[in-house]
């Protein structure tokens, strides 16, 4: 566990000469290692996400058409806009993870995030166009899936995401 949060840690370094579509690309990559590292470790995101360099930042929902509150989103931005980590829960082990960007398309930004999940998983199991699943040990496995962003109420169209989730 210290160990995967120490290689998130050095990934976070920054590169001299990076362009803005490398700082995208580094911080997607970034981003879903250290979704898939607090999903499998059962580490809170948030010290995993402030260590690799990533800014927390609180987002209210308001309440909605008939008057249940929606709560409050948890975001880690990554420096200058590139992209963003969303985790429903602070302080507990994440069931739920997404990362998402408005720098790159559908096809790249997946290619990337299998290139991500295989260099960490090489067991992965791809199953579907832009589905992989993770398994490990006994507990259930994880489902990541991309997808491009159509209609939203808090993502502009054509953001593309990756989503991690456990089944059920």
């Amino acid at each position: 566990m210290l160990r995967a949060a120490l290689l998130i840690l050095l990934a976070a370094l920054p590169a001299h000469g990076q362009s803005f579509d490398d700082a995208v690309r580094a911080n997607v990559s970034l981003a879903t290692r250290t979704c898939i590292t607090a999903m499998l470790s059962g580490i809170p995101p948030e010290a995993l996400f402030q260590q690799a360099g990533f800014v927390y930042r609180g987002m209210d929902r308001g309440v909605n058409d008939f008057g249940v509150r929606l709560g409050t989103s948890h975001y880690f931005d990554a420096p200058a806009d590139t992209a963003k980590a969303e985790v429903p829960n602070i302080g507990a082990p994440a069931g739920l993870c997404t990362v998402t960007t408005t720098h790159m398309r559908e096809v790249p930004f997946a290619a990337l995030v299998a290139q991500t999940i295989f260099a960490q998983f090489p067991y992965a199991q791809t199953t579907g166009l832009h589905r992989w699943t993770l398994r490990q040990g006994n507990g259930l496995p994880l489902i990541v899936s991309v997808s491009t962003i159509t209609r939203h109420r808090y993502e502009a169209p054509g953001t593309v995401e990756v989503s991690m989730s456990f089944p059920g």
